[in-house]
Protein backbone atom coordinates (compact mmCIF):
# COMPACT_ATOMS: atom_id res chain seq x y z
CA UNK A 1 0.00 0.00 0.00
CA UNK A 2 2.87 2.35 0.85
CA UNK A 3 4.52 1.57 -2.45
CA UNK A 4 1.28 2.46 -4.25
CA UNK A 5 1.07 5.76 -2.37
CA UNK A 6 4.57 6.66 -3.60
CA UNK A 7 4.06 5.44 -7.17
CA UNK A 8 0.80 7.28 -7.87
CA UNK A 9 2.13 10.82 -7.17
CA UNK A 10 5.22 10.09 -9.29
CA UNK A 11 3.04 8.71 -12.07
CA UNK A 12 0.86 11.82 -11.93
CA UNK A 13 3.92 14.07 -12.04
CA UNK A 14 5.48 12.28 -15.00
CA UNK A 15 2.13 12.16 -16.79
CA UNK A 16 1.68 15.91 -16.29
CA UNK A 17 5.20 16.67 -17.50
CA UNK A 18 4.81 14.31 -20.47
CA UNK A 19 1.50 15.81 -21.52
CA UNK A 20 2.89 19.31 -21.08
CA UNK A 21 5.89 18.45 -23.27
CA UNK A 22 3.64 16.94 -25.97
CA UNK A 23 1.35 19.98 -25.93
CA UNK A 24 4.24 22.46 -26.06
CA UNK A 25 5.82 20.65 -29.01
CA UNK A 26 2.43 20.57 -30.75
CA UNK A 27 1.98 24.26 -30.06
CA UNK A 28 5.38 25.05 -31.58
CA UNK A 29 4.59 22.94 -34.64
CA UNK A 30 1.31 24.80 -35.22
CA UNK A 31 3.01 28.17 -34.74
CA UNK A 32 6.20 27.24 -36.66
CA UNK A 33 5.19 29.00 -39.92
CA UNK A 34 5.05 32.28 -37.98
CA UNK A 35 7.86 31.80 -35.43
CA UNK A 36 10.26 34.11 -37.26
CA UNK A 37 7.53 36.73 -37.69
CA UNK A 38 6.66 36.55 -33.98
CA UNK A 39 10.32 36.64 -32.97
CA UNK A 40 11.08 39.71 -35.10
CA UNK A 41 7.98 41.41 -33.68
CA UNK A 42 9.22 40.66 -30.17
CA UNK A 43 12.65 42.12 -30.93
CA UNK A 44 11.14 45.31 -32.36
CA UNK A 45 8.79 45.69 -29.39
CA UNK A 46 11.71 45.34 -26.98
CA UNK A 47 13.60 48.05 -28.83
CA UNK A 48 10.70 50.51 -28.88
CA UNK A 49 9.54 49.76 -25.32
CA UNK A 50 10.85 53.16 -24.09
CA UNK A 51 8.53 54.85 -26.61
CA UNK A 52 5.57 52.95 -25.17
CA UNK A 53 6.56 53.98 -21.63
CA UNK A 54 6.94 57.62 -22.76
CA UNK A 55 3.47 57.66 -24.40
CA UNK A 56 1.88 56.18 -21.27
CA UNK A 57 3.50 58.81 -19.03
CA UNK A 58 2.86 61.84 -21.23
CA UNK A 59 -0.55 61.08 -22.70
CA UNK A 60 -1.93 59.02 -19.82
CA UNK A 61 -4.06 56.89 -22.15
CA UNK A 62 -5.17 53.30 -21.82
CA UNK A 63 -2.70 50.52 -22.58
CA UNK A 64 -4.69 49.49 -25.66
CA UNK A 65 -4.67 53.00 -27.11
CA UNK A 66 -0.98 53.41 -26.31
CA UNK A 67 -0.21 50.10 -28.04
CA UNK A 68 -2.25 51.23 -31.06
CA UNK A 69 -0.28 54.50 -31.30
CA UNK A 70 3.02 52.59 -31.13
CA UNK A 71 1.72 50.21 -33.82
CA UNK A 72 0.94 53.15 -36.11
CA UNK A 73 4.43 54.58 -35.57
CA UNK A 74 6.09 51.25 -36.41
CA UNK A 75 3.90 50.82 -39.49
CA UNK A 76 4.83 54.28 -40.75
CA UNK A 77 8.55 53.76 -40.11
CA UNK A 78 8.96 50.16 -41.34
CA UNK A 79 6.14 48.78 -43.47
CA UNK A 80 5.62 51.91 -45.59
CA UNK A 81 9.25 52.33 -46.75
CA UNK A 82 9.67 48.54 -47.12
CA UNK A 83 6.69 48.38 -49.50
CA UNK A 84 7.98 51.27 -51.63
CA UNK A 85 11.46 49.72 -51.84
CA UNK A 86 10.04 46.32 -52.77
CA UNK A 87 8.07 47.63 -55.76
CA UNK A 88 11.06 49.70 -56.87
CA UNK A 89 13.34 46.64 -56.78
CA UNK A 90 10.87 44.62 -58.84
CA UNK A 91 10.78 47.26 -61.59
CA UNK A 92 14.44 48.28 -61.61
CA UNK A 93 15.78 44.70 -61.58
CA UNK A 94 14.03 43.87 -64.84
CA UNK A 95 15.23 47.08 -66.52
CA UNK A 96 18.81 46.54 -65.30
CA UNK A 97 18.94 42.99 -66.63
CA UNK A 98 17.66 44.01 -70.08
CA UNK A 99 20.01 47.01 -70.37
CA UNK A 100 23.18 45.23 -69.22
CA UNK A 101 22.39 42.13 -71.26
CA UNK A 102 21.90 44.23 -74.42
CA UNK A 103 25.09 46.22 -73.78
CA UNK A 104 27.30 43.13 -73.38
CA UNK A 105 25.70 41.42 -76.41
CA UNK A 106 26.57 44.49 -78.49
CA UNK A 107 30.17 44.29 -77.28
CA UNK A 108 30.43 40.63 -78.28
CA UNK A 109 28.76 41.16 -81.67
CA UNK A 110 31.11 44.03 -82.57
CA UNK A 111 34.27 42.03 -81.66
CA UNK A 112 34.97 44.61 -79.00
CA UNK A 113 38.56 44.63 -77.71
CA UNK A 114 38.35 44.36 -73.96
CA UNK A 115 41.75 46.05 -73.62
CA UNK A 116 40.25 49.30 -74.93
CA UNK A 117 38.36 49.53 -71.67
CA UNK A 118 41.68 50.38 -70.04
CA UNK A 119 42.73 53.14 -72.46
CA UNK A 120 42.59 55.68 -69.64
CA UNK A 121 44.88 53.54 -67.45
CA UNK A 122 47.93 52.36 -69.47
CA UNK A 123 49.46 50.60 -66.46
CA UNK A 124 46.30 48.56 -65.86
CA UNK A 125 46.02 47.92 -69.60
CA UNK A 126 49.53 46.46 -69.63
CA UNK A 127 48.74 44.21 -66.65
CA UNK A 128 45.49 43.00 -68.19
CA UNK A 129 47.23 42.31 -71.52
CA UNK A 130 49.82 40.15 -69.75
CA UNK A 131 47.10 38.41 -67.78
CA UNK A 132 45.13 37.61 -70.94
CA UNK A 133 48.28 36.18 -72.53
CA UNK A 134 48.45 33.47 -69.87
CA UNK A 135 44.71 33.20 -69.35
CA UNK A 136 42.96 30.29 -71.12
CA UNK A 137 39.70 32.24 -71.03
CA UNK A 138 39.15 34.52 -74.01
CA UNK A 139 37.86 38.12 -73.68
CA UNK A 140 34.58 37.05 -75.28
CA UNK A 141 34.17 34.38 -72.62
CA UNK A 142 34.90 36.95 -69.91
CA UNK A 143 32.13 39.17 -71.28
CA UNK A 144 29.77 36.19 -71.45
CA UNK A 145 30.56 35.25 -67.86
CA UNK A 146 30.01 38.85 -66.76
CA UNK A 147 26.68 38.98 -68.59
CA UNK A 148 25.62 35.75 -66.92
CA UNK A 149 26.66 37.00 -63.47
CA UNK A 150 24.80 40.30 -63.71
CA UNK A 151 21.83 38.62 -65.36
CA UNK A 152 21.61 36.01 -62.62
CA UNK A 153 21.68 38.70 -59.93
CA UNK A 154 18.88 40.65 -61.59
CA UNK A 155 16.90 37.48 -62.27
CA UNK A 156 17.29 36.47 -58.63
CA UNK A 157 15.85 39.75 -57.40
CA UNK A 158 13.08 39.64 -60.01
CA UNK A 159 12.15 36.01 -59.31
CA UNK A 160 11.93 36.69 -55.59
CA UNK A 161 9.75 39.71 -56.28
CA UNK A 162 7.39 37.78 -58.54
CA UNK A 163 7.41 34.95 -56.00
CA UNK A 164 6.06 37.37 -53.43
CA UNK A 165 3.23 38.29 -55.81
CA UNK A 166 2.42 34.60 -56.35
CA UNK A 167 2.29 34.06 -52.59
CA UNK A 168 0.54 37.32 -51.81
CA UNK A 169 -2.00 35.60 -49.54
CA UNK A 170 0.76 34.06 -47.42
CA UNK A 171 2.56 37.39 -47.15
CA UNK A 172 -0.71 39.05 -46.16
CA UNK A 173 -1.17 36.48 -43.38
CA UNK A 174 2.36 37.13 -42.14
CA UNK A 175 1.67 40.87 -42.17
CA UNK A 176 -1.52 40.39 -40.14
CA UNK A 177 0.28 38.14 -37.63
CA UNK A 178 3.18 40.62 -37.43
CA UNK A 179 0.90 43.60 -36.75
CA UNK A 180 -1.22 41.64 -34.29
CA UNK A 181 1.90 40.44 -32.46
CA UNK A 182 3.23 44.00 -32.29
CA UNK A 183 -0.01 45.23 -30.73
CA UNK A 184 -0.35 42.50 -28.10
CA UNK A 185 3.37 42.40 -27.29
CA UNK A 186 3.35 46.15 -26.68
CA UNK A 187 0.19 46.00 -24.59
CA UNK A 188 0.78 42.76 -22.68
CA UNK A 189 4.53 42.33 -23.01
CA UNK A 190 5.37 43.01 -19.36
CA UNK A 191 2.77 40.53 -18.14
CA UNK A 192 3.93 37.93 -20.68
CA UNK A 193 7.56 38.22 -19.57
CA UNK A 194 6.54 37.95 -15.92
CA UNK A 195 4.42 34.88 -16.69
CA UNK A 196 7.30 33.17 -18.52
CA UNK A 197 9.66 34.04 -15.68
CA UNK A 198 7.30 32.53 -13.10
CA UNK A 199 7.17 29.23 -15.04
CA UNK A 200 10.92 28.68 -15.16
CA UNK A 201 11.81 25.87 -12.71
CA UNK A 202 14.91 27.75 -11.53
CA UNK A 203 16.02 29.76 -8.56
CA UNK A 204 14.91 33.36 -8.59
CA UNK A 205 18.40 34.69 -9.38
CA UNK A 206 18.69 32.28 -12.32
CA UNK A 207 15.24 33.30 -13.57
CA UNK A 208 16.34 36.92 -13.59
CA UNK A 209 19.56 35.93 -15.33
CA UNK A 210 17.71 34.13 -18.15
CA UNK A 211 15.26 37.02 -18.68
CA UNK A 212 18.09 39.56 -18.54
CA UNK A 213 20.04 37.54 -21.11
CA UNK A 214 17.04 37.46 -23.45
CA UNK A 215 16.54 41.22 -23.05
CA UNK A 216 20.22 41.91 -23.78
CA UNK A 217 20.01 39.68 -26.84
CA UNK A 218 16.98 41.46 -28.32
CA UNK A 219 18.75 44.76 -27.79
CA UNK A 220 21.91 43.43 -29.43
CA UNK A 221 19.93 42.19 -32.44
CA UNK A 222 18.43 45.63 -32.95
CA UNK A 223 21.78 47.39 -32.59
CA UNK A 224 23.76 44.67 -34.38
CA UNK A 225 21.69 43.46 -37.34
CA UNK A 226 19.49 46.50 -37.99
CA UNK A 227 22.13 49.01 -36.88
CA UNK A 228 24.79 47.43 -39.07
CA UNK A 229 22.35 47.38 -42.01
CA UNK A 230 21.70 51.11 -41.59
CA UNK A 231 25.44 51.77 -41.31
CA UNK A 232 26.09 49.80 -44.51
CA UNK A 233 23.37 51.74 -46.29
CA UNK A 234 24.93 55.06 -45.25
CA UNK A 235 28.43 53.94 -46.26
CA UNK A 236 27.09 52.71 -49.60
CA UNK A 237 25.43 56.11 -50.12
CA UNK A 238 28.81 57.81 -49.59
CA UNK A 239 30.34 55.68 -52.34
CA UNK A 240 27.43 56.07 -54.73
CA UNK A 241 27.19 59.83 -54.20
CA UNK A 242 30.96 60.33 -54.55
CA UNK A 243 30.98 58.67 -57.98
CA UNK A 244 27.84 60.46 -59.12
CA UNK A 245 25.52 57.46 -59.35
CA UNK A 246 21.92 58.51 -59.97
CA UNK A 247 19.32 57.88 -57.26
CA UNK A 248 22.08 57.22 -54.71
CA UNK A 249 19.78 57.74 -51.72
CA UNK A 250 17.20 55.30 -53.05
CA UNK A 251 19.70 52.54 -53.86
CA UNK A 252 21.37 53.05 -50.49
CA UNK A 253 18.01 52.46 -48.83
CA UNK A 254 17.54 49.30 -50.90
CA UNK A 255 21.06 48.22 -49.93
CA UNK A 256 20.27 48.76 -46.24
CA UNK A 257 17.25 46.45 -46.54
CA UNK A 258 19.25 43.80 -48.41
CA UNK A 259 22.05 44.13 -45.83
CA UNK A 260 19.83 42.31 -43.34
CA UNK A 261 20.95 39.16 -45.19
CA UNK A 262 24.59 38.04 -45.19
CA UNK A 263 26.35 39.66 -48.18
CA UNK A 264 22.96 40.96 -49.37
CA UNK A 265 24.27 44.45 -50.11
CA UNK A 266 26.55 43.01 -52.82
CA UNK A 267 23.43 42.78 -54.99
CA UNK A 268 23.61 46.57 -55.21
CA UNK A 269 27.28 47.49 -55.44
CA UNK A 270 28.51 44.72 -57.79
CA UNK A 271 26.26 45.85 -60.71
CA UNK A 272 27.31 49.46 -60.04
CA UNK A 273 31.00 48.52 -60.15
CA UNK A 274 30.47 46.59 -63.41
CA UNK A 275 28.58 49.51 -64.92
CA UNK A 276 31.47 51.86 -64.10
CA UNK A 277 33.92 49.35 -65.57
CA UNK A 278 32.10 49.00 -68.90
CA UNK A 279 31.71 52.78 -69.15
CA UNK A 280 35.52 53.12 -69.29
CA UNK A 281 35.64 54.41 -65.70
CA UNK A 282 38.20 51.80 -64.68
CA UNK A 283 39.82 53.72 -61.84
CA UNK A 284 36.43 54.66 -60.41
CA UNK A 285 35.26 51.04 -60.64
CA UNK A 286 38.35 49.80 -58.78
CA UNK A 287 38.17 52.46 -56.07
CA UNK A 288 34.43 51.93 -55.63
CA UNK A 289 34.93 48.16 -55.35
CA UNK A 290 37.71 48.64 -52.78
CA UNK A 291 35.43 51.00 -50.82
CA UNK A 292 32.59 48.49 -50.78
CA UNK A 293 34.78 45.50 -49.95
CA UNK A 294 37.01 47.24 -47.42
CA UNK A 295 34.60 49.66 -45.76
CA UNK A 296 30.95 48.85 -46.52
CA UNK A 297 31.37 45.13 -45.91
CA UNK A 298 33.31 45.87 -42.71
CA UNK A 299 30.04 46.74 -40.97
CA UNK A 300 28.58 43.36 -41.90
CA UNK A 301 31.64 41.22 -41.22
CA UNK A 302 32.90 42.89 -38.06
CA UNK A 303 30.56 45.51 -36.61
CA UNK A 304 27.47 43.27 -36.57
CA UNK A 305 28.99 40.29 -34.70
CA UNK A 306 31.01 42.62 -32.46
CA UNK A 307 27.95 44.58 -31.35
CA UNK A 308 25.84 41.46 -30.87
CA UNK A 309 28.67 39.79 -28.95
CA UNK A 310 29.39 42.77 -26.69
CA UNK A 311 25.74 43.58 -25.95
CA UNK A 312 24.89 39.90 -25.33
CA UNK A 313 28.18 39.19 -23.50
CA UNK A 314 29.09 36.56 -26.09
CA UNK A 315 32.26 35.86 -28.05
CA UNK A 316 32.07 37.84 -31.34
CA UNK A 317 33.72 35.07 -33.37
CA UNK A 318 31.20 32.53 -32.06
CA UNK A 319 28.43 34.95 -33.05
CA UNK A 320 29.85 35.07 -36.62
CA UNK A 321 29.79 31.27 -36.77
CA UNK A 322 26.21 31.14 -35.45
CA UNK A 323 24.99 33.81 -37.89
CA UNK A 324 26.57 32.14 -40.94
CA UNK A 325 25.64 28.63 -39.83
CA UNK A 326 22.09 29.70 -39.07
CA UNK A 327 21.75 31.40 -42.45
CA UNK A 328 23.00 28.40 -44.44
CA UNK A 329 20.79 26.02 -42.45
CA UNK A 330 17.56 28.02 -42.09
CA UNK A 331 17.87 31.15 -44.24
CA UNK A 332 17.00 34.56 -42.78
CA UNK A 333 15.41 32.96 -39.70
CA UNK A 334 18.73 31.35 -38.84
CA UNK A 335 20.46 34.75 -38.75
CA UNK A 336 18.37 35.55 -35.67
CA UNK A 337 17.75 32.13 -34.13
CA UNK A 338 21.40 31.01 -34.39
CA UNK A 339 22.79 33.63 -31.98
CA UNK A 340 19.65 33.31 -29.82
CA UNK A 341 20.16 29.57 -29.28
CA UNK A 342 23.84 30.23 -28.61
CA UNK A 343 22.94 32.86 -25.98
CA UNK A 344 20.51 30.49 -24.22
CA UNK A 345 23.08 27.67 -24.32
CA UNK A 346 25.76 29.82 -22.70
CA UNK A 347 23.30 31.10 -20.09
CA UNK A 348 22.21 27.62 -19.04
CA UNK A 349 25.81 26.38 -19.07
CA UNK A 350 26.62 29.17 -16.63
CA UNK A 351 23.69 28.18 -14.42
CA UNK A 352 24.75 24.54 -14.61
CA UNK A 353 28.29 25.44 -13.56
CA UNK A 354 27.01 27.45 -10.58
CA UNK A 355 24.58 24.77 -9.44
CA UNK A 356 27.01 21.88 -9.74
CA UNK A 357 30.18 23.72 -8.82
CA UNK A 358 30.94 21.45 -5.86
CA UNK A 359 30.55 18.32 -7.98
CA UNK A 360 32.67 19.72 -10.81
CA UNK A 361 35.44 20.77 -8.41
CA UNK A 362 35.50 17.75 -6.11
CA UNK A 363 38.49 16.13 -7.90
CA UNK A 364 40.55 19.33 -7.89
Amino acid sequence: MKTSNHVIPKLQKYFLLGMLLVLLVSLLLFASPFLTTLFVAGIIVTAIHPIHVFINKKLKVTESLSALLVLLIITALILGPATIIFFAIAGQASDAYIAINRHIQDLIASNYNILSLFDTSPVLQSWVEKLLTYNPISPDQILSITRGLVGNISKLILSNATGIFRNLTIWALHAVVFLGALFFFVRDGDRLVEYIRSLLPLKEKHRKEVIAGMYRFTQSIMYGIFGAAIAQGLLLWVGLAFFGIKHAIFWSAVGAVLALLPAGITLIWIPVALALFFNHQITQAIVFTLWCVGVVSLADNFVKPYVIGVKSMLNPFAVVVMILGGFFMFGFAGVIFGPFIFMLTMTFLKIYKEEYQDLLNEDK
